[in-house]
């Protein structure tokens, strides 16, 4: 396509090294908290949990910010 500003190559998510390091990992040990959220979100379709987590794992960040400040 002319004209595109973002080549399709970069427009790709960028959490595929992530999913790699976490899918055979006895028990999900190596699972990071906001691949949980996508995979409960998007895998699982479980969006009301999903959403809890979004809520918590924001309410963190808004803890460590508001301390850093």
């Amino acid at each position: 396509m002319r004209g595109c500003a973002i080549p399709k190559r970069r427009a790709r998510p960028r959490h595929n090294t992530a999913t790699i390091h976490s899918r055979m990992t006895p028990l999900n040990s190596t699972l990071f908290y906001v691949l949980h959220l996508y995979n409960s979100a998007f895998d699982f379709w479980e969006m009301g949990y999903a959403s809890a987590l979004a809520w918590v794992f924001f309410v963190i960040v808004l803890a460590i910010t508001g301390f850093q400040l």
